[in-house]
């Protein structure tokens, strides 16, 4: 029975989680994820840094 009560507790909370992270983009109109690549950020193109370059 305990076993059963956290699982179900488990799943909820995950459930509330990822609502909570897609809000913007479920409800609000127009709404996007940020994007997440260190190419398109401003501080990262403002460094102008490449990998591996010895």
């Amino acid at each position: 029975m305990q076993t059963m009560l956290v699982l179900i507790l488990t799943v909820v909370f995950l459930l509330v989680a990822i609502i909570a992270m897609a809000f913007k983009v479920l409800f609000v109109k127009g709404g996007k994820f940020p994007e997440g690549h260190a190419h398109d950020l401003a501080r990262m193109s403002e460094k102008k840094r490449t990998s591996n370059n010895h």
